[in-house]
């Protein structure tokens, strides 16, 4: 196996819910095993494969929300190193959401992606446009703000300590267990990305009114 690149350049995603899906599944972290919390209302599925960056924490206590982009969908619980190349910044009556877009390593026809505009315009507008829906038959709501670039999407706040890490760094998990209180008092600042600059142009999408929200990750794709 190639050596790969270390934390953030390549981080490692746990998928809750494979693309093509409509079931939202989530990892119960308490139980150790991954729950159905509900099939969609509206009439949409998964369009990427959704989860989370393993070993990180963000604003609101939960892990790091990811989107991965891959060519076939693969399971819940499938591990799968990848590499961060933007993020979508959204709002929901939580506060500030960040999710982060991520390529498979090992899918050969997206492991030479390395930023947003390597990345077909309309599957980031899909992207955008699932998530401005998804919610709509259940009178919730969120606020889609627009894309950020990869150095944003890797790149803790300023003045945060980063408590994205490596899983494998003993150093780095005491750390994120040491902050983690400290940290749940910034609700509104996401681990990966600075939410005052790095901003990209809100891609076109088919609505012009953007309303929707959402608990999980979301990034270009």
């Amino acid at each position: 196996m190639a050596e790969r690149d270390p934390f953030p350049e390549t981080i490692e995603i746990v998928v809750e819910i494979p693309r093509g899906s409509r079931n939202k599944y989530e990892y119960d972290e308490e139980a150790g095993v991954y729950r159905l919390d509900r099939v969609l209302a509206s009439a949409v599925h998964y369009n990427f494969d959704y989860g989370f960056v393993e070993g990180t924490r963000a604003g609101d206590g939960d892990h790091t929300d990811a989107l991965l982009l891959i060519d076939e969908p693969t399971f819940t619980g499938c591990r799968v190193w990848a590499k961060p190349i933007g993020g979508l910044e959204m709002s929901d009556e939580n506060g500030f959401d960040f999710k982060v877009l991520c390529v498979a390593l090992g899918d050969p026809h997206q492991a030479h992606v390395e930023r947003l505009d390597q990345v077909r315009p309309h599957r980031l507008v899909e992207i955008e446009h699932f998530f401005e829906t998804y919610k709509l038959l259940e009178n919730k709501a969120t606020n889609v703000v627009g894309w950020r670039d990869h150095l944003r999407a890797r790149a803790p706040p300023d003045g945060v300590p980063p408590l994205l890490r490596h899983q494998g760094s003993v150093q780095g998990q005491g750390l994120a267990r040491a902050l983690r209180g400290a940290h749940a008092q910034a609700p509104h600042r996401h681990l990966l990305a600075d939410p005052q600059d790095g901003r990209l142009p809100h891609a076109p999408g088919p609505s012009g009114r953007r309303r929707h929200r959402d608990q999980g990750l979301t990034m270009a794709a």
